[in-house]
């Protein structure tokens, strides 16, 4: 069978070093190597990015010691003391019929699938 992989070469006096640190810390010493490749240490930093800075969110602030009920009774009244202004209603001209189409048959003419035996 053949094979599109090259063979693993392990070379003699290489130790595998394990990192003693979280990862985060493995992902920010891998971006910062300027001997790695660059696609590596761009991998690196985009997986380390969303846990170096903070994302914007919408965070909602409430009153403390206000139940909701409350808060909508407060609310309700607001919306009471609101002014409507009163207008005229706009006349709009009538919009014109459709034009009528002509008739066209709804259903195919036989007469071109004679039977010519």
């Amino acid at each position: 069978m053949k094979t599109y992989f090259p063979p693993i070469e392990y070379k003699e006096g290489e130790e595998v070093v394990s990192f003693n640190g979280s990862a985060l810390d493995y992902l920010q010493s891998v971006y910062r190597d300027p001997t790695r490749e660059p696609y590596v240490r761009m991998r690196a930093a985009i997986a380390a990015i969303s846990f170096e800075s903070p994302k914007l969110q919408a965070t909602a602030t409430l009153q403390l010691g206000l139940d909701f009920a409350t808060k909508l009774d407060r609310a309700v009244l607001r919306s009471a003391k609101v002014k409507l202004v009163a207008s005229a209603p706009v006349e709009r001209p009538e919009p014109e019929p459709p034009k009528e189409q002509p008739w066209l048959p709804t259903v195919p003419d036989m007469r071109r699938f004679r039977r010519r035996f």
